[in-house]
């Protein structure tokens, strides 16, 4: 049975790649296909109509899960922006100027709905619950954080997801907040934070 449902993550997650892969070839930026792709992410787990609690999705921990995300974004968005801007400059040569394309609601309902919560939901909820249902082990402590087996493969299998883009190195940068994602949806088995 676990090896069943190992298989069918598998398959699952390849199928994403696939999508991935032949989406950003064929459809233009913002084309209204591109809906296939969260759809997949959220309904491609359903067909196997598991308790959806055991993927984090049950929120019942929303507002421990809040604040998570706040006391973690406090941490690391302050020097990572910091960060981000002196790399820019210094290494990549370019004047760092922020700026939004589009309102910042449409912004935020966008990347919540669009991209954080398809995307929390397969790799953190889905395929990392999987791969910890299936005898996850502990490897190693960063700040508290357990970096656990299901954690780092998730992890990993998400930074693969972004490089199949446009197979730009650049993309596997992704895995080290898939990490911080995998700690805080494991703290509470709630995938409010990592949203």
């Amino acid at each position: 049975m676990e090896r069943n449902r190992k298989r069918t993550m598998w398959l699952i997650y390849g199928g994403g790649l696939l999508l991935v892969f032949v989406l950003h070839r064929i459809l233009p930026p913002r084309h209204w296909l591109w809906i296939i792709l969260p759809a997949y992410f959220l309904y491609a787990p359903f067909i196997l109509k598991r308790d959806l609690g055991k993927f984090g999705l049950s929120f019942r921990e929303w507002k421990g899960g809040l604040r998570d995300f706040l006391i973690a974004s406090l941490i690391i968005f302050p020097p990572y922006a910091i960060g981000f801007k002196y790399f820019w400059v210094f290494f990549m040569g370019k004047p760092f100027v922020p700026a939004f394309n589009g309102s910042l609601s449409n912004i935020v309902l966008s990347q919540l709905f669009y991209v954080g919560l398809p995307e929390e939901f397969f790799y953190r909820g889905y395929i990392q619950g999987i791969l910890r249902e299936s005898g996850d082990k502990f490897y190693f402590e960063i700040l508290g954080c357990k970096i656990t087996r299901a954690i780092l493969i998730t992890s990993i299998l998400f930074a693969i997801g972004h490089f199949v883009i446009d197979f730009n190195p650049a993309r596997f940068s992704v895995f080290f907040p898939a990490l911080l994602f995998g700690c805080l949806k494991e703290r509470r088995n709630d995938l409010t934070a990592s949203v």
